[in-house]
């Protein structure tokens, strides 16, 4: 069984021609996507929350750290990895050990 072929329809005289990104690129001279940061043409920006800071990596090895909140602009061959430095509370409660002799200790502690 055979799908019935379809009808072209025919623009109307009403509706605009569609938006070719592609060609109005050309017209502006780009010749491809420009990148949304692409402001820093020298590297990348990054942008480091309260509380955190940067480590630095070029090409998988360390090359150091920003530890100021705010915009940065970083290397073209360097990555950014956002690094909490919030503060993290381990609460232990009661928990029975036994000593070498066998007897039940119960310890508990607050780990920050």
């Amino acid at each position: 069984m055979e799908r019935p072929a379809q009808q072209a329809m025919a623009p109307s005289a009403a509706s605009p021609e569609p938006f070719d990104l592609a060609q109005r690129m050309k017209q502006l001279g780009l010749e491809r996507d420009p990148s949304p940061f692409s402001c820093c043409p020298i590297g990348n920006l990054v942008v480091i929350p309260d509380n955190h800071e940067a480590a630095l990596f070029m090409c998988g090895s360390y090359k150091g750290t920003v530890k100021t909140s705010g915009l940065h602009c970083i290397g073209v061959f360097e990555h950014a990895e956002i690094i909490s430095m919030k503060k993290f509370t381990l609460d232990c409660n009661k928990v029975k050990v036994l000593d070498l002799k066998g007897n039940p200790v119960l310890i508990s502690g607050v780990a920050t």
